[in-house]
Parts: C-alpha cells; structure tokens; sequence
C-alpha cells in the first residue's frame, strides 16, 4: 500500500473528506469549562434524573416501600415539574424515576406530554 492510499481525504482514498469532528457532547464541554475554572458553565445537562413520585400502590418485600420506610409517600408537584421541563427539553438523556411508581404519578405523564416533540438521546423510566 501507498503511503496515501486508504487515507481519509486523500486522492486514493476512495471518498469525500467527512465534514469534521462532531462537536463533543454535553458532558465534554462542561469538564472543559471546569478544567478552565469554571464554575458556572454553558453546557447543558447530558443526563437528568427527575423523581416524580415516592408513592406506590405495591408492596414487594424488596423494596423501601415494601419495608414501610418511606415515611410520607407523595407525588412531585405539578408546578415543579413544569418549572424544570427546560432542563429537561436541553439534557441529552431523561430519567423519570422514583422510590415508587412513576406511572403513577401526575407529574410523570405532564412531564411526558411536555417531552412528546423531543428528539432524545434516550428516555428512561425506572419502576420499581
């Protein structure tokens, strides 16, 4: 082989020049920002968790709610949910979960609703 033939961009290299790296992901620009002495950053949530209920109908045994640790279960707040929905519309990846079952709770379906036009990187629902 040539000492250019199979390289990227290159005459013999049988394509286009690709347009250029991809930009680095939320995670990256923030590390980036850190490294420079920030402390406050531009970059955007790469993955954000939002429990939305401690409230469960079951009772398995290996659970806190099975064990009656959780002291007052309850639902997250329509209004918080909505007042963190921009967080979540930015973060590359959403985690809807809880110390119970998010199905169950009103926040859990306001916030999918809100998220229904999103293109994600993924969307997670943990149940217990």
């Amino acid at each position: 082989m040539s000492g250019t033939a199979g390289r990227r961009g290159s005459p013999s290299g049988g394509g286009p020049t690709p347009p250029g790296p991809a930009p680095p992901p939320h995670a990256v620009h923030a590390l980036q920002a850190y490294a420079r002495g920030r402390v406050v950053t531009a970059a955007t949530p790469s993955d954000l968790i939002l429990v939305v209920t401690n409230y469960c109908n079951l009772r398995c045994v290996m659970c806190p709610q099975g064990m009656r640790e959780v002291r007052r279960p309850e639902h997250t707040p329509l209004a918080f949910a909505a007042g963190v929905r921009g967080f979540l519309r930015r973060a590359q990846r959403v985690i809807l979960s809880g110390v119970g079952e998010p199905l169950l709770a009103p926040a859990f379906w306001d916030v999918v609703e809100g998220l229904r036009d999103k293109a994600f990187g993924l969307l997670r629902i943990h149940t217990p």
